[in-house]
């Protein structure tokens, strides 16, 4: 068999000229000096030029046009310290060269500035002076451009200006590069027939001071005027630099610059001519830092005030709740308690380190409640304004203040914002502590509420018939109960609260609070979804536990309590005592005469197997480099008798070790038996039972037939009997993915498709009055290393997919006198090709696949091939030779003296990578 590798992919050619530029300068220096070239006069803020402009009458009105030249190469270089650096310049952090233009708007006028005809990539940067208006520190950012065509890398701005205020502009080379040329500003100013007022603010809490200390601040508020109404107030608040500096986007900081906070949802009186407004959603403020807080007023013409200025520095007020083991606690005196304090002030380490706190944690504080009822009830932190840990412990026996190494958690709740919820029951006479902690940060404004859970003031009822058995794996005990209800006996409860002790009996609350409780472990109950921690079913329902890993050759107590979705908790439950064995129950199943019965189809079964006896009663058939010998493992067996044929899957996903599945067919005790299918890896099997197994019955000429029904998917050697037998697809597809060898098979009869996979080897035999394959869907083989033999056949069998196809076909002709030629002219570059061919005669037949201009003068291959007195296919694929764009390709097929008849030539090109 000829074996075929062909791929659809596309052909990629390039061609590459390769340009030396060589570039020889040739400088000359003059005997004498260049005078020393110095730094433009503009070169710094404080230096910034002042423009004159010239006043033009055109069409649309008044002009005021400035334009300067200056050389700008030998500027200083300047920081992120030095100088802002233009907020549109992404890829600068300082190291750039800069100039800076002034001007004094005379009027409201319509600006628009550019650095068209300049001989650098430029960045042109417009600022609004605050007061006084030559601080650098007081600019306000107003319009900035890079690129105003991408092509240019030159600048262009456009905005609005307000009479009386002056505007500098900053003209920056691009990036961290410092290079610079000639610069060239042009501007063009034209009055606009506007609002020229500019509006006042004033932030008037906190009041303006000189650094007033303040231990609270709730609110940011202050008033603003304007003759025709106050459209926006923007404020920022920074902790950044002196006098003010780093307090927002619109402020220069020294180094950065940050956001501004828009306050225009806080405006009352919103468009009137006197405006107050209010801020609340403020930053976590930090002990003993001074902030700065900058507010600007925006009227309806967008003229904006003049900055005003307030600062403050917080020191917060000594935390009397941050130290438990001293008695520093808050008391929580009712089931209605409500607290808000500031946080920031308390004891940097946290004292008690709880299960959710993942080392987050810092400056805790505690509040204590003393139960006086049994009901459900709710701590949380609701609108504080920190991310918050929340922890309840509850006091061992009730001991006060809580020992450090005795406290129980409750419950604990990081929800990595500022609303941390823990739901519990409380118990009369129990004492219950409640730690609050920061989630990294510092604290800060904390709001703690601890609240009855309302509506529902019946709990459960106690379970009466708790009991325990030994399971069959090492240290495992089965816990069996009746489920109450959520209201006493009717409904379903939310949760129960199982636990155990090795030392003393758990039949009285104060056992029960020291006593192991089973959690969601997989420890203790097992990995889902055959294990978990059992949950409430509706009332009256047969409950069980499976509790695993407990100390053998013990006496373990159990006890359990039931909770509602209020968390009323039921009373204790009756005890359950059980002295835990030192081995697993033994299994009967070790061999096959003794096979579990599978007697109804879903089934499932578990079993510890490392009782039973060594050694494997047969050899899996996978895997041989493992088992080449009889496996020292233990093997369990099962039995299944079939009395349907159907699809069955058989699986040890959850085991707990390496597992081997194999199944078999044949008689008990399995001596022989023949092997149906085996899986090392992924443990899971699907055959047909009663149907898989093709093979001629002995002494009896009956051919067996291997029926498929859907979308089958199939993998290793198949053999269907001995050349009798047919396959039958009746619907959908047959994927064989990697079959191999696949023989023996008299004919198909099919309604799908066929799909052999990338590895069949697909052979049917010559037998007379054999072989047919009678389908209505295409039979493909992927070719990647596989081959094709077909005798006898009566439907085309399809190779592809592919790109082009060109064929010739003819009755009855006499290859001894011409050749038959499929002529196809190819479009573009090809470099594989597949040629058919079917014919009948008795001698040899030659087929050739060349190209030419005119005439088959470049052969890519030729082959000959005895017919042998019937119909032949052959598949076969050349690389050794490119078909070059624009050629004629010829499918040639001669015999050098036969007739052979139905004749079908055909020719197939896809195009593949170089």
């Amino acid at each position: 068999m000829n074996k075929l590798f062909l791929k659809k992919e596309s052909i990629a050619f390039y061609n590459i000229k390769l340009i030396s530029l060589f570039f020889i300068a040739f400088i000359f220096f003059i005997s004498q000096p260049n005078p020393a070239l110095s730094a433009p006069e503009n070169d710094n803020f404080v230096n910034a030029s002042t423009m004159t402009h010239t006043s033009t009458t055109t069409a649309g009105g008044l002009k005021y046009n400035f334009t300067h030249s200056t050389a700008t190469l030998d500027a200083s270089t300047e920081t992120t310290t030095s100088e802002p650096t233009p907020s549109c310049d992404y890829g600068a952090s300082g190291n750039f060269k800069s100039i800076w233009y002034k001007y004094l708007s005379t009027a409201a006028m319509s600006a628009t500035a550019d650095t068209f005809d300049s001989s650098f990539d430029t960045v042109l940067q417009s600022y609004k002076a605050g007061s006084p208006y030559n601080d650098i520190t007081r600019l306000t950012q107003d319009t900035c451009n890079d690129d105003f065509v991408a092509t240019n890398n030159r600048s262009q701005i456009q905005f609005n200006l307000a009479k009386g205020v002056t505007y500098y502009f900053q003209i920056t080379s691009k990036g961290n590069s410092g290079a610079a040329g000639t610069t060239i500003f042009s501007s063009t100013f034209s009055p606009r027939s506007v609002d020229e007022t500019v509006p006042t603010v004033t932030i008037t809490q906190p009041s303006a001071g000189t650094f007033p200390t303040l231990s609270s601040l709730l609110v940011i508020s202050g008033t603003s005027t304007d003759n025709a109404g106050v459209n926006s107030v923007e404020l920022t608040i920074s902790s950044g630099g002196t006098n003010g500096q780093g307090a927002g986007s619109s402020y220069w900081s020294g180094s950065t610059w940050g956001s501004t906070v828009s306050v225009n949802s806080f405006l009352k009186n919103y468009g009137s001519s006197s405006t107050l407004w209010d801020y609340t959603t403020l930053p976590q403020w930090v002990n003993g830092t001074t902030y700065y807080i900058r507010a600007t007023a925006i009227d309806s013409s967008n003229n904006s005030s003049i900055v005003n200025l307030s600062s403050f520095t917080f020191f917060a007020q000594n935390v009397s709740n941050d130290d438990y083991s001293n008695g520093n606690v808050t008391v929580i005196d009712s089931l209605n308690f409500t607290s808000q304090s500031t946080t920031t002030a308390a004891n940097f380490a946290i004292q008690k380190t709880p299960s959710c706190e993942y080392g987050a944690g810092n400056r805790d504080v505690w509040f204590r409640h003393v139960s006086t009822t049994t009901k459900g009830v709710e701590a949380n932190t609701n609108d504080s304004d920190f991310n918050t840990i929340l922890t309840v412990w509850k006091s061992t026996g009730g001991t006060d203040p809580v020992p450090g190494a005795n406290a129980t958690e409750i419950g604990c709740d990081h929800p990595y914002n500022t609303n941390a919820t823990v739901k519990f029951s409380i118990e009369n006479g129990a004492t219950y502590y409640v730690q609050v902690m920061s989630d990294y940060g510092s604290g800060g404004i904390l709001r703690f509420q601890f609240k009855e859970l309302s509506g529902d003031n019946s709990a459960p009822d106690p379970v009466t018939n708790l009991t325990a058995a030994a399971d069959i794996e090492y240290g495992a005990v089965k816990l069996t109960w009746t489920s109450p209800g959520d209201d006493a006996r009717d409904g379903t409860a939310a949760s129960y609260d199982i636990r155990f002790s090795t030392t003393e009996p758990v039949n009285n609350d104060l056992n029960f609070s020291t006593a192991v409780r089973i959690t969601n472990s997989p420890t203790l109950v097992g990995t889902p979804p055959n294990d978990s921690l059992t949950v409430p079913q509706v009332a009256y329902t047969v409950q069980t536990q499976l509790i695993k890993n407990l100390t053998q050759n013990t006496t373990v107590w159990f006890a359990m309590k039931t909770m509602d979705d209020v968390f009323n908790l039921s009373a204790l439950s009756n005890g359950a005592t059980i002295f835990v064995p030192g081995s697993a129950l033994n299994s009967s199943n070790d061999n096959s005469v003794n096979a579990t019965t599978i007697t109804a189809i879903p089934f499932s079964h578990e079993i510890i197997t490392t009782e039973i006896s060594n050694g494997a009663q047969k050899t899996p058939t996978c895997n041989t480099t493992k088992f080449t010998t009889l496996p020292t493992s233990n093997d369990v067996w099962y039995r299944l008798l079939s009395t349907a044929t159907r699809n069955v899957t058989v699986n040890t996903f959850n085991s707990s070790f390496d597992t081997i599945l194999q199944v078999w067919r044949g008689s008990e005790p399995i001596v022989v038996g023949q092997p149906i299918d085996c899986n090392d890896d992924a443990d899971q099997l699907l055959w047909s039972a009663g149907l898989f197994t093709c093979e001629s019955l002995a002494d009896a000429d009956i051919p067996n037939t291997l029926s498929m029904t859907g979308t089958w998917t199939t993998t290793g050697n198949l053999t269907i009997g001995d050349g009798g037998d047919d396959v039958i697809i009746n619907s959908d597809t047959w994927d064989t993915d990697s079959l191999g060898a696949f023989t023996g098979v008299t004919g198909i009869t099919s309604t799908g498709i066929i799909d052999f996979g990338s590895a069949t080897s697909f052979e049917i035999p010559n037998s007379a009055g054999a072989g047919t394959i009678d389908t209505t869907g295409e039979i493909g083989i992927n070719t990647t290393s596989s081959s094709l033999n077909y005798y006898d056949g009566t439907r085309e069998v399809v190779l592809g997919p592919f790109d082009k196809c060109f064929a010739y076909s003819l009755d009855g002709t006499d290859l001894s006198a011409n050749s038959l030629f499929a002529v196809w002219t190819a479009d573009e570059p090809y470099t594989l090709a597949l040629v058919t061919m079917k014919a009948s005669g008795s001698n040899s037949a030659t087929w050739n696949l060349s190209y030419g201009l005119t005439t088959p003068t470049t052969s890519i291959f030729s082959a000959s091939k005895k017919a042998s007195g019937s119909a032949l296919i052959r598949y076969t694929t050349f690389t050794n030779s490119a078909i070059p764009d624009g050629s004629t390709v010829y499918a040639q097929v001669s015999s050098a003296s036969a007739t052979l008849d139905d004749v079908l030539v055909r020719a197939c090109m896809y195009k593949a990578a170089p």
